[in-house]
């Protein structure tokens, strides 16, 4: 008797820290802004429109040629410039030639590497991969010359994962069978293992974008919210576009009951946003960011 109050004392506890957890992701999340999101609309000439979208390894809709093809179709909806894909995994038959080949008409200019594809209306001039030690993550840094005399260098971040996914699978197949799916000293110590990478990757990520000769444009995954100690390392002095031109709730990824910004796009002095919307999507858990930015 004295085991079940405690264990129910333990579940009420838990449901609790749950909740507090939710309502602190809410708020560290700069979640509302004013107005509601709209789809992107027109743009003024000059302007640069870019979109980034964690794909989920084309996995949703169990085709990765139907998926690609969708995401043509939203990029082409949303009059994107230049797209930066993470978790990027190309399989049942299609390969680097098959996905080039949807883009081709109106993105002539594809580079794929690790888990990370970019699509652009501009010549990439040069691009470097970056992997994170001990980690299949990684950034990339991308000199794109978006007119004859002007090179912008685009990073393209994926950091560490959350676990959360994970987790949430092995919780629910243990409360199935009977137990009370509450996460143990083995799931902690993931995520605590997950968020020390990001840290070690924030910060690699950051010296490379200090580093460099050209105006500099930060977008991708960052697994982390607004606030946290990765977000604000990873943004530096640089402006957040949602925080700028965004509208409503902002949310990016669809997990976790749909309220978490984890995407983003930022720019340094070079640019002014104009314009910031988050883009529903059937190809992946997450939805996409775009951002329309002009030159000063």
């Amino acid at each position: 008797m004295l085991q079940m109050r405690f264990l129910s004392k333990n579940i009420v506890l838990s449901a609790v820290s749950m909740l507090i957890l939710s309502a602190a992701a809410i708020l560290a999340s700069d979640l509302i802004r004013p107005g509601r999101d709209r789809a992107p609309g027109p743009r003024p000439a000059g302007s640069i429109r870019i979109a980034t979208l964690n794909i989920n390894g084309l996995r949703p809709l169990g085709d990765a040629a139907v998926s690609a093809e969708c995401l043509r179709t939203m990029l082409l909806e949303s009059d994107v410039d230049i797209a930066f894909l993470q978790e990027f995994l190309l399989w049942g038959g299609l390969d680097e030639d098959g996905f080039r080949d949807v883009f081709n008409d109106l993105y002539p200019y594809v580079a794929i590497q690790g888990d990370e594809a970019i699509v652009s209306r501009f010549p990439i001039v040069s691009r470097c991969q970056h992997g994170f030690e001990g980690s299949d993550n990684s950034y990339s840094s991308n000199d794109v010359a978006v007119s004859p005399s002007d090179t912008v260098r685009f990073f393209n971040a994926h950091l560490q994962t959350t676990g959360l996914h994970s987790i949430q699978s092995v919780l629910a197949r243990e409360k199935a069978a009977g137990g009370y799916g509450i996460p143990g000293e083995a799931e902690v110590s993931v995520m605590k293992g997950n968020t020390k990478a990001r840290k070690y990757q924030a910060v690699k990520v950051r010296r490379d974008v200090d580093g460099s000769p050209y105006p500099a444009v930060l977008c991708g995954d960052l697994n982390s919210v607004p606030r946290s100690w990765v977000y604000r390392r990873v943004k530096g002095g640089m402006r957040d576009t949602f925080r700028e031109k965004g509208r409503g709730l902002g949310a990016t990824f669809r997990g976790a009951h749909g309220i978490l910004r984890i995407d983003y796009v930022f720019h340094d002095g070079s640019f002014r946003c104009i314009g910031h919307s988050t883009v529903e999507s059937s190809v992946s858990d997450h939805r996409m960011v775009v951002a329309t930015l002009m030159p000063r």
